[in-house]
């Protein structure tokens, strides 16, 4: 069931402790302009940089709606 929903709400990590039980770390999507959480339901979207193609942005309701800024860390293209 974890990994139905881990792809909609973050990054997956499984790993085994020393007792052999295995771990789940579910990191959070963050929006690129804000660094909020985003939610699954929210109304957010996914998209490679229109510049290198090589990094996620990851933008949050509310920055889309306000057209905030964001930033490529890979090559520091800015967008709207």
């Amino acid at each position: 069931m974890i990994r139905q929903i881990a792809p909609k709400i973050g990054t997956l990590r499984t790993r085994n402790d020393h007792s052999g039980d295995t771990l789940v770390t579910i990191r959070a999507t963050r929006c690129t302009s804000c660094h909020a959480s985003i939610s699954p339901q929210e109304d957010s979207v996914k998209l490679r940089c229109p510049s290198c193609g090589e990094f996620t942005i990851w933008r949050c309701e509310s920055c889309r709606r306000f057209s905030n800024r964001y930033t490529c860390p890979n090559c520091g293209f800015e967008g709207p």
